[in-house]
Formats: structure tokens, C-alpha cells, sequence
């Protein structure tokens, strides 16, 4: 399986440009998912397909989301501040 985005710069050719090449990216899969799956009669090609699709590449951490609330919590105020600026200026002009 292909990444997407995934290149490699290798060595220049004789042109002194890069060669790029994709590189294979390896799926990682939760081992424990896989076996279960398994133990429950899943066949062999979807329960792997299934552990891959859980694994910590496609599922948000506590930190991911943290980093989203933070994100969230600045954007409120940027707007906040910028709603404040236009009343004010709203304000001056229309007084």
C-alpha cells in the first residue's frame, strides 16, 4: 500500500535534479483487535482490515483532542475581540 503524500528524495540524477520515489508505507494494526476479530469467526482479510482501520493512525487521542479544545478556546476569543472592535467602531461612527 502506497502513502499518500509519502515521497523519498534519492540521489540527484545526472541533471543534478532529485529522483523522487513513493515510499510504501506499512499499516499498523492493534494485535489484540485482530484476535479478537478473529475468535469471532471474522475471516482472515476483514479482521486485519478492520484492526488497521483501529489503529492509532486513525483514531483521535486525548492530546488530539486537546489540541483541538485549545484551538477552539483561542478562536472563540479572536472572535470575540473582533466582534468587540467592530461594535466599538460601529459605535464612534454612528454616534
Amino acid at each position: 500500500m502506497l502513502g499518500l503524500g509519502l515521497l523519498q528524495r534519492t540521489d540527484s540524477n545526472l541533471s543534478g535534479d532529485y529522483i523522487i520515489t513513493p515510499v510504501k508505507r506499512m499499516a499498523t494494526m492493534i494485535s489484540e483487535v485482530y484476535e479478537a476479530f478473529r475468535s469471532a469467526g471474522i475471516p482472515d482479510e476483514r479482521a486485519r482490515a478492520a484492526a488497521e482501520a483501529l489503529s492509532s493512525e486513525n483514531v483521535a487521542t486525548k492530546r488530539d483532542i486537546n489540541e483541538l479544545k485549545a484551538t477552539q478556546k483561542l478562536h472563540s476569543w479572536m472572535i470575540g475581540f473582533n466582534l468587540a472592535i467592530t461594535v466599538a467602531i460601529f459605535w464612534k461612527l454612528f454616534s
